[in-house]
């Protein structure tokens, strides 16, 4: 689940990012990224200074309780809407690539079930599906990397920052900062 809330945009939006960042849109992803991982490892240098785990009681604490609830529910609607992109665009993908003919709606109801199971099946359940799922994805990427081998020419990615660190390489730093935003869904398990 994570992972695909984390995923999809990256994966999906490329033209968002190339738009603005060009031939270095790979360097403001790994800028990027290394300042979400260095941003999430404070909030839980944090959480662990103050023994607090629970995202409600620092919501509500910090910012008080109207404040605090709002955002609670700006953090559950983000959430929400970022599993309904994720299977939209799965749905999307599958319907484009394999299944030209059937409806999205139909492909988004035909996961439905799939989901529920994995749900209610507890956290075994989950986490053999999570490990399946990671394993198919590695190797379809080792596959396709090395399908495509021959057809990759590494001198379009030069040069490197041919127009330095200049405002459209930090404005698509700034969108992947924001794709990146799913992260957040590891607080609610924190507790």
């Amino acid at each position: 689940l994570i992972a695909g809330i984390i995923i999809v945009p990256i994966k999906t939006f490329q033209t968002i990012f190339t738009e603005t960042g060009g031939r270095d849109s790979w360097f403001s992803l790994i800028l990027a990224s290394i300042f979400i991982v260095v941003y999430f490892l404070f909030i839980l240098y944090v959480c662990k200074v103050k023994n607090c785990y629970d995202i409600f009681q620092i919501y509500s604490v910090t910012l008080g309780k109207l404040l605090g609830n709002f955002f609670i529910i700006l953090f559950s609607l983000n959430l929400f809407f970022s599993i309904v992109e994720s299977a939209a665009a799965e749905a999307s993908a599958m319907n484009t690539q394999f299944l030209i003919y059937t409806p999205t709606w139909q492909l988004l109801l035909l996961s439905v079930p799939v989901v529920i199971y994995v749900v209610k099946g507890g956290y075994s359940t989950m986490l053999n599906s999570v490990l399946i799922g990671i394993i198919f994805i590695s190797v379809s990427g080792v596959v396709l990397f090395l399908l495509t081998w021959k057809y990759k020419d590494f001198n379009r990615l030069l040069p490197i920052l041919e127009h330095g660190m200049d405002k459209n390489f930090f404005i698509t730093m700034f969108k992947l900062i924001g794709s990146y935003g799913g992260v957040y869904i590891i607080l609610l398990f924190l507790d």
